[in-house]
């Protein structure tokens, strides 16, 4: 938790617009089209419960926001600290989030997997439309993960594997 009181963490939640559509110069001249809304997200097995969460690699940490923590985990809401001051994360645009609250809890990259360990730090609900769960390095670091992107070079694909504690390959939307 103290890593999460630190304002210099970095914790993206979201983008407030989203970027024009883009086109990249590569060094062989070609021309690469890339737009920066493009969001990678995977199923996550979560209490016994499918649970949809965006990748965000700008994020030191796993942000839940406080409603789906309670949908997941009623009998945990005392993990919910309200009325102490746990500290803020920062959004991309310096918007300040309050931190609920933390906690360890095991998942899984599949119904039937074994799970892994990682920490989800609580906040405050956001806007409609904000992902509910972004999936941070934390998470991928616990699951020793592996996102690379693959295909074309015009239209290149995530690919996301976990590692821990054994190989798995996960479908992810993008």
């Amino acid at each position: 938790m103290e890593l999460a009181t630190c304002s210099e963490i970095s914790a993206t939640a979201y983008m407030i617009e989203t970027q024009p559509h883009r086109k990249c110069i590569a060094e062989d001249n070609s021309v690469a089209n890339w737009g920066s809304e493009r969001k990678t997200y995977f199923p996550l097995y979560i209490n016994n419960k499918r649970v949809m969460v965006c990748v965000d690699q700008g994020s030191d940490l796993n942000l839940i926001q406080k409603t789906l923590f309670e949908k997941l985990f009623p009998l945990r809401t005392q993990e919910i600290k309200i009325n102490k001051d746990l500290g803020v994360v920062k959004t991309f645009s310096n918007h300040p989030v309050k931190i609920l609250g933390s906690f360890s809890c095991q998942i899984k990259v599949n119904r039937y997997g074994p799970p892994f360990i990682t920490i989800l730090t609580i906040i405050e609900d956001l806007k409609y439309g904000i992902p509910n769960l972004l999936f941070g390095n934390r998470g991928l670091q616990d699951g020793w993960a592996l996102l690379a992107f693959t295909g074309c070079k015009d239209d290149p694909h995530p690919e996301l594997i976990f590692k821990n504690p054994k190989e798995q390959q996960v479908t992810v939307s993008y």
